[in-house]
């Protein structure tokens, strides 16, 4: 199987404050509004789920449009 690689992006009023990366693994603050978050999704089981949509979503949908 390829490697794929997951982002889900969080914006507010046109400016991304916080970040998954399945590369990474975690989430990341881009801002200090995005510190409380990023700390609270990776502590509290959202990370966990974020690194399960890489599998679920991600390769299923690669494998679609190589096949």
């Amino acid at each position: 199987s390829r490697r794929v690689r997951f982002l889900d992006r969080y914006s507010y009023n046109g400016q991304q404050f916080v970040h998954f990366d399945s590369d990474l693994g975690f989430f990341v603050a881009d801002t200090a509004f995005g510190g409380p978050d990023a700390k609270k999704w990776n502590s509290d089981g959202t990370v966990d789920r974020m690194k399960v949509e890489v599998d679920r979503f991600c390769r299923h949908d690669y494998e679609i449009f190589e096949g």
